[in-house]
């Protein structure tokens, strides 16, 4: 190997190196001064944000979808808009389940008359044309 190509080669490991310098501490015979003790406080008990009862931790979701009359749908937002006037901003699911609850509510008898009026449909989806 020539000598320019040494000189080349440490120069360049010179500029390689000279970022990378040792940051460790250099080791003294000099104690590091002793530290004082930390006072631990007590902490007080964190109170829970919002206690949770048994029914909320029940509380699922189940995602479903359903076939409705078109009558039935613009009943729906009939009641919507309903409710909105009475200052109640519901949505249709809401809308639906208000509905179970009032079903939940009537007599066996009441709950079977409703039911009967109730139109049956095709359920599932439009073949596609083609």
């Amino acid at each position: 190997m020539s000598a320019a190509k040494r000189g080349a080669m440490t120069l360049r490991s010179q500029v390689i190196n000279k970022g990378n310098k040792d940051t460790r501490p250099e080791e003294t015979d000099t104690k590091p001064a002793a530290e004082k003790p930390v006072k631990k406080t007590q902490s007080k008990p964190k109170a829970k944000a919002n206690p949770v009862t048994q029914k909320e931790k029940d509380y699922t979701t189940v995602r479903d979808s359903f076939t409705m009359p078109q009558c039935d749908y613009d009943l729906i937002e009939e009641i919507k808009i309903a409710l909105a006037k009475q200052g109640m901003i519901m949505t249709k699911g809401e809308i639906l389940r208000a509905g179970l609850i009032a079903l939940n509510d009537m007599a066996d008898s009441r709950k079977v008359a409703v039911a009967k009026k109730v139109e049956k449909v095709k359920t599932g989806r439009k073949k596609a044309e083609g």
